[in-house]
């Protein structure tokens, strides 16, 4: 992976996290044994599952829904980003990005003998404005997602199950739109 210029200056994180904790230990402080487990790079094989239940959640990847009734796949999240106006932007601004989308893989990794679940999503950024609009809300107070404009996977496309919650999607089509809408509600929406 090659960083951008502007994160050149820190170490990966394998460079700086085992030193930081031999530190830590010989300076006599304790450390958490699932700190230790977790700098530890994870096994080279993750076991990969269709559902799982994490935070009260049944999580469950979008292949394995294909003649369900409900659609347990979708979710939504707010990251926090730093936002370039463009290229040579001197004074970018942090900012929080909604993002919907909807899992890929569910992927359960073994750092030692500890096992972290981290899922692969497919997202769409939220933008309410313009010919470019990913999301609007309908006059029923239902928030309509337009999933033509996936963002492509990458790094950013993962996420730990404890940072999003869980929506629920009914595939509608739109007379006055182009593509295809999604409905996104709290509740779960029956065909």
């Amino acid at each position: 992976m090659q960083y951008p210029d502007e994160l050149r200056p820190l170490l990966p994180y394998k460079n700086w996290i085992l030193p930081t904790i031999s530190k830590t230990i010989n300076d006599g402080k304790n450390i958490e044994e699932e700190v230790v487990q977790l700098s530890i790079p994870p096994s080279m094989k993750a076991t990969a599952y269709r559902s799982t239940y994490a935070y009260g959640n049944h999580i469950r990847v979008k292949s394995a829904e294909t003649n369900l009734v409900t659609m347990d796949s979708g979710f939504a999240t707010i990251f926090g980003t730093t936002c370039h106006s463009n290229v040579n932007d001197k004074n970018p601004i942090e900012a929080e990005v909604e993002y919907v989308g909807y899992v890929e893989e569910i992927l359960e990794l073994k750092y030692g003998t500890t096992c972290v679940i981290v899922l692969l999503c497919n997202w769409v950024r939220v933008n309410h404005r313009g010919v470019g609009a990913t999301m609007k809300r309908d006059e029923y107070g239902f928030t309509l997602v337009n999933f033509n404009h996936m963002l492509p996977i990458f790094e950013d496309s993962f996420a730990f199950p404890i940072h999003i919650e869980q929506v629920f999607f009914q595939m509608i089509m739109l007379v006055n739109l182009d593509g295809k809408w999604f409905s996104r509600t709290s509740l779960v929406v029956e065909e």
